[in-house]
Formats: C-alpha cells, sequence, structure tokens
C-alpha cells in the first residue's frame, strides 16, 4: 500500500501534525504559523481553515515573518510566490 495510504500509521496526516506546531499570530487572514528548522519546512493555517506547507524557507525568513507588523502582508510579499507548497488540510 506505500506510505501515503489514509491509514497507514505514516500517512501525511498522521504524523505531520505531531511534528509542527503552530503559534496564533494577529492576522485577519492568517490564524497561525510554524516552522521546522531541520527541514526548512513553514505552515501557514489561514482563517478559512486550510494548512498549507512551504517548502525550503530559510529560517531567516520564518524570523521576519514573525516580526513583521502586517503578517498577511509579509505573507504575500515575501512567501506565497516565491516557495513551493503544498496544501496540507482544508
Amino acid at each position: 500500500m506505500g506510505l501515503s495510504g489514509p491509514t497507514h500509521p505514516l500517512s501525511r496526516g498522521l504524523w505531520h501534525t505531531a511534528r509542527l506546531r503552530r503559534r496564533p499570530v494577529e492576522s485577519t487572514s492568517l490564524d497561525s504559523i510554524g516552522y521546522d528548522s531541520a527541514e526548512q519546512k513553514l505552515e501557514v493555517e489561514f482563517k478559512h481553515g486550510a494548512v498549507y506547507e512551504y517548502l525550503d524557507v530559510p529560517a531567516e525568513v520564518f524570523e521576519a515573518f514573525l516580526a513583521a507588523d502586517s503578517k498577511g502582508s509579509f505573507f504575500n510579499s515575501d512567501i506565497k510566490n516565491s516557495y513551493d507548497f503544498v496544501r496540507v488540510s482544508g
């Protein structure tokens, strides 16, 4: 069956959420963000419920994202069209 089946213990939905913790952010469009420094993965949860994972995001970009006055503006200008992504849920 492989590792991607919905009931396999290592399927994306089961191992992914346990590894990456998101923190709430103040934003009108974003609900929470999280980062895995070992894999350089940024996870973004939107207010409408969708969760996306952005790949190969340097730690400096995540730190700048956290420090940005407007998380939504930073996301749109520095992340959205700059990194490959995968829709995780929603």
